[in-house]
């Protein structure tokens, strides 16, 4: 799908209301936000991938807001070799300025094949100085190992590494810790006992784990007295 026909949908697509909300969540962007939602963002990515995806990768416009998200869903959609998905996202991640940036990697099927290689590709976003690096390493951790019981305790060992002052990052590491308490909850129970994370952290994951469905009344109430008050 040539550019020209992109940018013809996403102003088609944009709301005056869509854009003061985005802006809301997110003040500090440097890029224009156009004020297109999400879900539009993913159908459109999903159409640019029938279509033919390999010029837009190459030569997309990445000067606003949306196309930074955009980008990310195509790459995410797209059928792409491990080692395409590291370039492409490896070329998005420095032009991103805001969170919820970040949070359209969604980690393509390929890097969830391999977990290690990928983990290891993304290594020193752990403890960069960027919390936008930071959140990333979160969310491949989410991702990629906590929600599996078998991998929890790699999850969390990570986890630890995470300097985590920025509220994005600390953020992550909350929501990490919940996902993994579903999938391991003996094993996140036992870190909230030791309290190896932040106060913050610590009852920002015990709040999120006590939200889930998936915990029953009995383990809420456990949690509701490891609260650091």
């Amino acid at each position: 799908m040539k550019q020209e026909i992109i940018n013809e949908k996403l102003e088609s697509l944009a709301s005056e209301k869509t854009a003061l909300f985005s802006k809301r969540l997110s003040p500090a962007s440097k890029y224009k936000i156009l004020g297109v939602t999400i879900p539009n963002l993913r159908k459109l990515a999903k159409e640019i991938v029938k279509e033919g995806y390999q010029e837009y990768l190459k030569d997309a416009r990445l000067d606003m807001f949306e196309d930074i998200m955009l980008y990310g869903f195509v790459i995410n959609e797209a059928k792409l070799s491990l080692n395409d998905t590291f370039y492409y996202i490896d070329k998005l991640i420095p032009l991103m300025d805001d969170w919820a940036q970040t949070d359209c990697i969604l980690f393509p099927k390929v890097m969830l094949k391999h977990p290690k290689e990928t983990i290891e590709h993304y290594l020193d976003f752990q403890k960069d100085s960027n919390y936008l690096k930071q959140r990333i390493f979160g969310l491949a951790i989410i991702q990629l190992y906590a929600r599996k019981k078998e991998t929890v305790s790699q999850a969390i060992t990570y986890l630890k590494g995470i300097p985590s002052k920025e509220y994005y990052s600390q953020m992550v590491v909350a929501w990490a810790l919940a996902d993994s308490a579903v999938a391991n909850y003996s094993q996140v129970l036992q870190e909230l006992k030791l309290k190896t994370f932040t106060p913050w952290i610590h009852n920002k994951a015990i709040q999120k784990i006590r939200e889930s469905r998936r915990i029953s009344q009995e383990q809420k109430d456990e949690l509701n007295l490891l609260k650091i008050r």
